[in-house]
């Protein structure tokens, strides 16, 4: 190797450094730029009273954070993970670009993951407050037993649909919770079944007012 050609080496691996840490300061700037912003107009737009009450909110407030501070964390890790692939790719290290190219091809599973999580878990207390509301506008008995394991229930459907969109290896799981799964939901069906019945009895008249009030209040 002839000195030219190992200048010319130490000034390319000098000048990739250079625009490695350039493109890691960018990304720290930009992500909590847009983090904040984004959090902002989440507040804005009053998107965190969606989650009001729901099993999210609560695990976000156990973290010590809000609804907006979670979209805040989520847009900044993002822009911050976009910098660091960039700074790695400008170092050039052949098994780095492997694992890059591997974690950019696994980005759309993870986000189609997390999409399902939020809007589940959101559909799924919106399903057990209505349940709970209009089965207690109805005098329904047993109804404060029935919708919590319904919820459970649902959440558990949630987060294996989650798992699955990230290409986890669930057949134990999938075997060991059909049962399961079958087996609560044909135990709240018949109980709902058996309750409603009774309960509705010389009640029809009632059952639409019922039933729209209950989409209120689950609503609120």
């Amino acid at each position: 190797m002839t000195i030219d050609s190992t200048v010319y080496l130490i000034e390319n691996m000098m000048s990739n450094m250079i625009l490695a840490v350039i493109a890691i300061f960018a990304g720290l700037v930009l992500g909590n730029i847009l983090g904040n912003k984004v959090s902002k107009i989440v507040e804005k737009l009053g998107l965190d009273k969606t989650f009001k009450g729901s099993v999210i909110e609560k695990g976000v407030e156990a973290a010590g954070t809000t609804i907006p501070g979670l979209f805040n964390l989520v847009i900044r890790w993002f822009i911050y993970l976009i910098a660091v692939m960039i700074a790695l790719d400008y170092l050039n290290i052949p098994q780095v670009n492997n694992f890059i190219n591997n974690l950019v091809n696994y980005l759309p599973s993870v986000f189609a993951a997390m999409l399902i999580l939020f809007v589940g878990l959101v559909i799924a207390d919106f399903l057990g407050n209505f349940l709970k509301n209009t089965g207690k506008s109805m005098g329904l008995p047993f109804i404060d037993i029935i919708t919590p394991v319904l919820k459970l229930l649902l959440y558990f459907i949630v987060v294996i649909m989650a798992l699955s969109k990230l290409h986890v290896d669930m057949c134990i799981i999938y075997i060991l919770s059909e049962a399961f799964v079958w087996g609560i939901g044909l135990g709240i069906g018949l109980s709902i079944a058996i309750i409603v019945g009774f309960g509705m009895k010389d009640r029809s008249p009632e059952l639409m007012d019922k039933l729209l009030e209950g989409f209120d209040k689950a609503k609120k």
